[in-house]
């Protein structure tokens, strides 16, 4: 499965005149439909010069087949819970919420719509000295792979399983405080929240 991933990549890079260096074998992070990647770009883009480490995200092969697949299970599966009688499971309307969660999930799988809330998110938060967004390469970026300015930073898990100098009580209270202030602008302010909060870096 890496193979073919990095086959992709390297074939959407040539025809996106050589944006990247040769990738890795093994991924800095992986997901439940993606894996991420760090590579250098090999020519200037924009305000981007050559040797500019980026984050390169690619799809798992196939997987908008494989999460279609798993909506219409799904979507038969709480129809045939309905059609029972002796249930009574109308009131739940789950048919209709596996309908809503899949109208919220599809458009999750075009990167694109990725680079875009990326874009608003640095607008929304410019000026802010705690949080940083990656910058995306929109020009670079297709349905199946984004690329992303890299972002320095370490985990948040580090702060949480570790007690030293570096990693203190007082620094996991910031934390919280910078996460949950985030949140409240996003909701409140904004209007715009993303649930996957591992894409936005507390820099203390």
């Amino acid at each position: 499965a890496n193979r073919d991933r990095q086959k992709r990549l390297l074939e959407r890079q040539e025809t996106k005149s050589n944006t990247s260096s040769s990738l890795p074998a093994i991924p800095i992070g992986t997901g439940c439909v993606a894996q991420v990647y760090k590579a250098r770009l090999r020519s200037s883009h924009g305000l981007h010069q050559a040797g500019t480490s980026v984050a390169v995200k690619v799809q798992h092969p196939r997987i908008l087949e494989k999460v279609c697949l798993d909506f219409y299970l799904l979507n038969k599966f709480a129809s045939f819970l309905e059609y029972i009688p002796y249930l009574n499971l109308d009131y739940l309307s789950m048919k209709d919420s596996v309908d809503q969660f899949r109208d919220i999930m599809l458009p999750q799988l075009d990167l694109r719509v990725e680079a875009h809330n990326l874009q608003r998110f640095r607008r929304d938060f410019e000026g802010e000295s705690q949080i940083a967004f990656p910058e995306p390469l929109v020009e670079l970026t297709s349905r199946e792979v984004l690329v992303e300015k890299f972002v320095e930073g370490e985990p948040m898990l580090n702060f949480v399983l570790r007690e030293d100098e570096n990693h203190s009580k007082k620094d996991r209270e910031e934390l919280a405080r910078i996460g949950l202030e985030t949140v409240m602008k996003m909701i409140f302010l904004h209007d715009f929240i993303h649930a996957d909060l591992v894409s936005i870096c507390a820099c203390t």
